[in-house]
Parts: C-alpha cells; structure tokens; sequence
C-alpha cells in the first residue's frame, strides 16, 4: 500500500495531525530537505505546514544571514528564496549559498516584478509569489529531480 493511499484515512483534522501521520505511515522517509527564506512570518509558516504535510522536511530562516548558518550546518537539498528582505537580501544570499554549495537548487519567489539578470543567473528557477502553490512545488520537484540526477526519492511523494 502506498503512503498517499494511505493518507485517506488520517485519524484527526488539520495539517499538523496529516504532517505527524505522514511520518508515522513512513512518508517521510528519504525527503528532501527544503530551506524557505523569507522575511514575512505567515508565509514562512504556510510554506513550511504545505512542505511538510507533503512529506518534505522544512527549514525556515527569516533572513538571509540565518540561511546561510542554516546552510553551513545542515544538508539542504533545496532553497526557496525571497528577493526583497531587509538586510541581506535575495541576491547577498544567493551568492552566499553558491559560495557554499554550487549544487543546491534555489528557486526565487518575490512578488517583485523586475528582477535583475544577474539574479536570475545565480538561481535554478523563479516561481513569482503570485502563483499557486502547486505551481511552486512542481518546480520544486523538478529541480529536485535534476539536482539529484532524474530520481523521483526526493519528490516528496
């Protein structure tokens, strides 16, 4: 049985109870790490319940300076980033987690409308704010898929 048949029967209501239900049938085995940075506090929150009640493990940073710790000291598989935060923006840490690590995707998503090319050529995808958050996590899934050579482990199926 697989673990998103086995998702129709969650024994309580809401994201928490469907996140501890996925670890608890195994869904969480081999999930990609993902690192969302952004400095609007609700949105770290909605992103992180969606990644991981699909089975990804989510990591939050509020700005960029703690991305890059979070990076320095934990596996990441995948960055979505903001552009626009005060501080350290977008671009600052982009460059910081290509100084790291030349391998990890980072999508961009900001809501802002005209994002210079040098940004744009230090990350592997851009899902503007305004679109679905299936159309963010398709995109995730690909570059998953790319980065970790075509195999669908770290899709978080």
């Amino acid at each position: 049985m697989s673990s998103r048949s086995q998702t129709t029967s969650i024994p309580a209501s809401g994201p928490i109870a469907r996140v501890e239900f996925l670890k608890s049938a195994g869904g969480c085995q081999g999930a990609a790490t993902v690192l969302v940075v952004d400095d609007e506090p609700k949105l770290l929150e909605v992103r992180r319940l969606m990644l991981e009640a699909l089975g990804y493990v989510a990591l939050v940073a509020e700005c960029g300076e703690k991305a890059l710790e979070i990076m320095r000291t934990r596996m990441v598989d995948a960055v979505i980033l903001d552009y626009l935060m005060p501080g350290m923006d977008g671009e600052a840490t982009a460059r910081g987690i290509r100084a790291l690590n030349l391998a990890t995707p980072i999508i961009l998503s900001t809501a802002c409308l005209s994002v210079p090319d040098r940004v744009l050529r230090l990350v592997t995808a851009f899902v503007p704010k305004g679109m679905t958050p299936s159309c963010l996590i398709e995109v995730l899934k690909e570059e998953l898929q790319r980065a970790h050579g075509g195999t669908t482990q770290y899709s978080g199926d």
